[in-house]
């Protein structure tokens, strides 16, 4: 829930592209959506909790928010995926995603190496 009331202040915030899907009084998929400068729809999260995924929800979800840009004036949507979220990935082709370039995010070097090693030899003063 704090995802849903965060989006609400973001810059370009789309209302008709925003979904929550709530069964037996609990949320259990969610999508956002925002209009960037370049007038397109941008998806900004998509999620179904474990228990209810392979239902379609995310489909509906998707095809929600697709008419709500539409619905908005925006002719275009996009979104970022990980590469190894491969149910997702066929998702979006399913409906029609393309990718058009692959990010490859930043990472802190000095958290990404391994520990140096301890040195063999001792020093003395």
């Amino acid at each position: 829930m704090k995802l849903m009331r965060d989006i609400c202040g973001k810059p370009g915030f789309c209302a008709a592209a925003t979904w929550l899907i709530v069964y037996d009084g609990t949320p259990c998929g969610t999508i956002q959506g925002i209009s960037n400068r370049r007038g397109a729809g941008v998806i900004q999260n998509l999620g179904v909790i474990a228990g209810q995924r392979g239902l379609g929800l995310g489909t509906a979800l998707l095809l929600k928010a697709m008419h709500g840009f539409r619905q908005s004036g925006l002719g275009q949507a996009a979104l970022e995926v990980t590469a190894q979220n491969e149910s997702a990935l066929r998702l979006y082709r399913r409906l029609g995603f393309r990718c058009r370039r692959t990010l490859y995010k930043a990472v802190d070097v000095l958290a990404a190496l391994p520990a140096p090693p301890a040195p063999d030899v001792d020093w003395w003063l």
